[in-house]
């Protein structure tokens, strides 16, 4: 390393200096002496060489004056208006390189002098002269432009100041070009748009809105936003092609190693009666991973049930729904439909009056009560009755006291004492079954609920407590009572709800009838030999329903103790013949019992070692959904496709944006 003694302001030694700093491979981490920032120039020959060697032949012909022995040239400012400075100089052109080609310059000054100077001389010398030096720094020179780098000036040890590499010619003529819309750039940008509009339920109107446009011209400055024609018949399509064929890719595989259910239903968009029917497809992957892909289509027919009964598939009803038919029917109850009915009208009058509701949150403040809104309740969910009854049992002494204050509102009365512990009574009663309707609603609630939850509530309503609790709506009790058998029987006969019973490590035997075993063992029997050429793998699932089932209160714990009374059932050990499935499953019925709040399918990951042959039955039997509440998720998602400023939306594109706002994250974008 050499040193000089430089002017502060001389044009030569800053250009030098600048040439040297951008052409170091060690500039950016090493810090520099000089005592001073000098202001960095980058200046560039036509052909993009990067040397910053302009410099007046004046203090060129300055900076050679005054060799010293040492190495280090010293001279003495000759001027009032120049500082002397002194900088360490490192480049890949040594000193005694320097030395000679400002010699030369001094020595065959042919431009002029001073202001009138160029670098012509100088560059050609160093081509010629100093070849493989000025080789080496052009290829340093395009390695950097190649890799976009910033090279970093040198500073004093108490600032850094960036200094960004000066654009060729051809990058200026460019930089402001857009990208063509067929670009490979560009079509990478068009997918992601096309993804943020299927995820988020954007209009294709996003397209021309001033505030994206914006937000692209600072992002991608080079990237033309397309047309809302070209990205809803070209780029769409192609991400939902793409997206199809990979959904397509899972469920083959899936049906490689298990079976697959489906869930379906109807929706009918009231902007343009449109009807759409959804598919689901469910299924355990050999890591016992529960899985799902959806797709909507809008030709469907008028009756399902009998669409898919006279197909080769099995059809069930949803549980959800059933369960939903058999309290419905009891709320018709007289004893509790009018009660229901004045309870209903007082929430519709604060639901359709702001004032009201300003009156009520008002009057809440003051009782220090939760500052709850009133629920209204919708016909098509019997538990929206349950949740607006229970809110109005919150809120009783905040209602009775506005009606006080507002006798002459029409159609608002209060309610009587009798008239509230009725509402009482029905929450008491209905409890149980909005838990159970709030359970098998998880996406991971399976048919394997059924038997069990049905069986629970029926043993609930028997119990003399329930009926002490409830003298009101006795009628009402045994309604619903008859509901559930009428709805729920003959299930244990059925061997989907059954073995799917069986095959959850929670349940097993414990749930149903003495007599039915023998029925249930020779049913899972007869599966296994049917299905004995399916080979499976072990499996694995991270999630459980521990949340929603430990939400259980304690005015109810009758029912969970009904519950655990069935559970606790030991079934009827047999000393016959044993084949290989038999001791599996007599082993099996012998383990202890998996608590309510653990996973199934976790259980199965670490056992299916020791039971091949019902972990293999148990991947068949427990995917099967025991709703259809992923097919209503969809459409509530279809809901927001179709909104205002989408209403013209046509139905093939209403597919696809519903298709890959579900499948998209499932796939986790890898298509």
């Amino acid at each position: 390393m050499k040193t000089r003694y430089l002017d502060k302001t001389d044009c030569a030694a800053r250009a030098l200096l600048s040439n040297f700093r951008m052409n170091m491979s060690k500039r950016e981490s090493e810090p520099s002496e000089s005592k001073w920032p000098l202001s960095p120039m980058d200046t560039r020959n036509p052909k993009g060489v990067n040397i910053a060697l302009l410099a007046s032949w004046e203090g060129t012909k300055y900076l050679m004056e005054e060799d010293r022995d040492d190495g280090v040239r010293e001279i003495s400012p000759p001027h009032n208006n120049m500082t002397p400075i002194f900088i360490n100089v490192e480049a890949r052109i040594d000193c005694e390189t320097v030395t000679d080609i400002n010699s030369s310059v001094k020595r065959h000054n042919y431009r002029g002098v001073g202001r009138k100077a160029s670098t012509t001389a100088m560059l050609n010398h160093v081509k010629i002269k100093h070849t493989e030096e000025f080789k080496n720094l052009e290829k340093e020179t395009l390695r950097e432009l190649s890799q976009n780098r910033e090279p970093v000036a040198s500073t004093s040890s108490s600032q850094s100041n960036a200094m960004k590499i000066q654009q060729t010619l051809f990058e200026s003529f460019t930089s402001t070009t857009k990208w063509d819309t067929t670009d490979s750039r560009a079509k990478e940008i068009h997918k992601v748009v096309a993804e943020m509009i299927a995820l988020d339920n954007q209009p294709m109107s996003m397209l021309e809105n001033n505030g994206f446009q914006k937000l692209i011209n600072i992002l991608k400055p080079k990237y033309q936003i397309p047309s809302r024609k070209y990205m809803s018949e070209v780029v769409i399509p192609e991400v939902y092609t793409k997206v199809k064929n990979a959904v397509r890719a899972e469920i083959a595989k899936a049906k490689a190693i298990s079976i697959t259910s489906i869930t379906t239903d109807i929706w009918t968009c009231t902007n343009n009666l449109l009807g759409f029917l959804s598919y689901t497809a469910h299924w355990l992957d050999e890591e016992f991973l529960a899985s799902a892909q959806s797709a909507a289509d809008r030709q469907w027919r008028d009756n399902v049930v009998k669409a898919i009964n006279d197909s080769q598939y099995v059809g069930k009803g949803c549980y959800i729904h059933t369960l939903q038919l058999a309290v419905k029917a009891s709320l018709k109850e007289p004893n509790a439909i009018d009660v229901i009915a004045s309870a209903r009208k007082i929430i519709g009058h604060f639901n359709h009056s702001a004032t009201a509701q300003e009156k009520l949150t008002q009057i809440q403040k003051e009782l220090k009560l939760p500052e709850h809104k009133l629920v209204q309740d919708v016909t098509t969910r019997w538990n929206s009755t349950f949740y607006m009854i229970n809110r109005s049992i919150e809120q009783k002494r905040a209602i009775s006291l506005y009606i006080t204050d507002n006798p002459s509102t029409p159609n608002l009365q209060q309610l009587t004492e009798r008239q509230w512990e009725i509402l009482r009574e029905c929450i008491t009663l209905l409890k149980p079954f909005e838990e159970v309707t709030r359970i098998t609603s998880s996406t991971l609630a399976s048919i394997f609920e059924v038997i069990p939850h049905t069986n629970a509530l029926l043993k609930y309503l028997s119990k003399p407590e329930v009926s002490q609790t409830c003298p009101n709506i006795a009628d009402m009790k045994q309604k619903l009572e008859g509901e559930i058998q009428s709805h729920f029987q003959g299930l244990e006969k059925n061997k989907y709800y059954s073995l799917a019973t069986l095959l959850d490590p929670r349940f097993r035997m414990r749930f149903f009838h003495p007599e039915k075993y023998e029925l249930i063992r020779n049913t899972l029997f007869l599966e296994s030999v049917k299905r004995s050429d399916i080979t499976e793998s072990a499996s694995s699932s991270k999630e459980n329903e521990s949340e929603l089932l430990s939400q259980s209160q304690d005015p109810h714990a009758s029912f969970w103790n009904c519950f655990e009374e069935l559970a606790s059932t030991q079934p009827l050990e047999r000393d016959d013949p044993k084949s290989p499935i038999a001791l599996e499953l007599d082993s099996y019925l012998k383990e202890n019992v998996l608590t309510k709040n653990k996973s199934p399918f976790e259980w199965w990951t670490g056992h299916q070692p020791r039971y091949p042959e019902l972990a293999r039955l148990a991947r068949v039997f427990l995917c099967a959904p025991a709703s259809t509440v992923y097919s209503e998720r969809l459409f509530s998602k279809a809901g927001n496709v179709y909104e205002e400023k989408k209403n013209r939306l046509l139905p093939e594109r209403a597919e696809s944006l519903v298709f890959l706002h579900h499948n998209l994250p499932l796939l986790n974008f890898q298509y």
